[in-house]
């Protein structure tokens, strides 16, 4: 899956991203990892470095981007820092301060015959992750 670059959004986003940064946008590090092909990158302008989020509604995506700059107020100090949001169009913007860290890493098995998403240490028993969690009865769920 290619994810999409900010460069290729259309100009009414790229103009809310640039009025974040207090002027126009200098460089774009597109992320390599995720979970949706939304655009996720880290853009460079005058204010510094955001990680910006960008992604029409009507698919879920663009929905995505405007339920986590809800959450962010929500979640504080345990997630980056919302710098700004903007709604374009049918577009939703959301623009976070760069924290370091990596990106998750995401393994996929099948466990009783259901495929799972997560982190593992040696067996299906021992999955770890906000996606794949143990049921009462020693199974796996996927979320």
């Amino acid at each position: 899956m290619r994810r999409p670059r900010l460069s290729e959004a259309p100009a009414a986003v790229r103009e809310a991203v640039s009025e974040m940064l207090c002027g126009p946008i200098r460089a774009e590090r597109p992320s390599t990892a995720g979970f949706t092909p939304s655009i996720a990158s880290v853009v460079a302008g005058p204010r510094g470095w955001l990680f910006v989020k960008a992604a029409p509604v009507g698919d879920g995506l663009g929905e995505a981007v405007a339920a986590g700059v809800v959450l962010a107020g929500v979640v504080g100090d345990l997630g980056p820092r919302l710098v700004g949001a903007a709604e374009t169009g049918a577009w939703r913007v959301a623009a976070y301060e760069v924290i370091e860290g990596e990106a998750p890493r995401c393994t996929t098995a099948t466990c009783g015959g259901t495929m799972c998403c997560g982190s593992r240490t040696a067996d299906c028993a021992s999955w770890t992750g906000v996606i794949c969690g143990p049921r009462r009865d020693g199974s796996m769920s996927c979320a």
